[in-house]
């Protein structure tokens, strides 16, 4: 019942829209025709958060956009969640589940990017009162220092309730190596040359890696979360399953003996290269590690002509909620490599 009112609420303001489960040609249609492709919108993230969530009651609300003409324009992945007595639409985000951006096709006028981004948002306010859904989140990213905000943003702006920021660190790809290397933080390039001589590497694609190399990282990072199972075994099938279909790799390290010390998993579309997974021995701490593996990334990533790579939140004190000295800590980490801090705009949309 839940899809057929998203559906006619759609309907009511004047846009039309249609599963993904339903028109995927479609969706791929508008994945194909997209300025950049970014892993969020992908079919495997889509798969796996789905995975990640099984044990709770959800629906994919994922959606195609269309022009008025009939032509398929945009898209945008959403999933329904009930947590704890609470319903949720997104993704998981740092700021909790949330939506991100209409994806929409390149030269499409920003006359309908508005015109469709602030009638979705009209819609999901509708829908969201109707289930009893006391806030959604949208985001919204900053465009180039040049630009002007988009017509997803300008729209998020003027209809939301409240706004707040995070931000996110990447690598500009589109750099040659020296220059990213340059970048990176002082301290980190002596590491990375000390990590080259303790660990042996491996990038792991489709053509190299075994189910034994994925069992060992995954005992891995079961020994480095506490000896506890933080997923379920068809969430580590399907990012498995993606190194196979050759839109991620997998970087390890090894000591002297053989024995894997650490690991990363990198997802990747045509343009987005992003940091999914990485565990490492604790034991091994007082030694580089994340380091090399980082670094291993990024030259992988340029070799496959990749454009950006993000490689995770960059948590601030000041935050609001405050993030925890870990997550602040892993964030101040992950600036070392970066070439750019992006902000990302959280807009929160009441319903009570």
């Amino acid at each position: 019942m839940s899809r057929e009112i998203y559906i006619s609420t759609f309907a009511n303001f004047g846009i039309q829209v249609r599963f993904r489960d339903v028109a995927h040609d479609d969706w791929d249609y508008v994945r194909r025709h997209l300025a950049s492709q970014s892993v969020m919108e992908s079919d495997f993230n889509i798969s796996y958060q789905k995975s990640y969530y099984a044990n709770f009651s959800q629906d994919d609300l994922s959606i195609v956009f269309y022009k008025k003409n009939g032509e398929p324009c945009g898209i945008t992945p959403v999933l329904l969640r009930e947590v704890e007595n609470q319903r949720f639409l997104g993704l998981p985000s740092t700021a909790g589940f949330s939506l991100e951006p209409i994806q929409f096709v390149k030269n499409l006028s920003s006359t309908e990017c508005k015109r469709i981004s602030k009638s979705f948002l009209k819609s999901l306010k509708s829908y969201t009162s109707l289930q009893n859904i006391d806030e959604f989140k949208c985001h919204a990213y900053s465009e180039k220092m040049t630009d002007s905000i988009n017509g997803w943003h300008s729209s998020c702006a003027e209809l939301a309730d409240s706004m707040s920021v995070n931000y996110e660190a990447y690598v500009n790809l589109t750099h040659d190596l020296d220059s990213i290397r340059v970048g990176f933080r002082k301290s980190y390039k002596p590491l990375i040359n000390r990590a080259n001589r303790i660990w042996s590497s491996r990038i792991l694609g489709s053509d190299e890696i075994c189910e034994s190399d994925w069992d060992e990282f995954k005992l891995l990072h079961f020994k480095a979360a506490g000896n506890q199972k933080t997923r379920s075994d068809d969430s580590w099938n399907l990012q498995f399953l993606q190194i196979m279909k050759k839109n991620a790799f997998f970087i390890a390290l090894y000591d002297d003996d053989g024995k894997m010390v650490g690991g990363g998993l990198f997802s990747h579309t045509r343009d987005q290269g992003v940091y999914s997974v990485g565990a490492y021995d604790r034991s091994q701490f007082d030694k580089p590690l994340g380091h090399l593996v980082q670094w291993l990334a990024i030259k992988e990533l340029k070799r496959l002509g990749v454009k950006s790579y993000l490689i995770g939140d960059r948590r601030y004190l000041s935050e609001i909620p405050k993030p925890t000295e870990k997550e602040f800590n892993i964030g101040l980490f992950k600036e070392g490599f970066c070439t750019a801090i992006r902000p990302r705009f959280v807009f929160h949309f009441s319903t009570i």
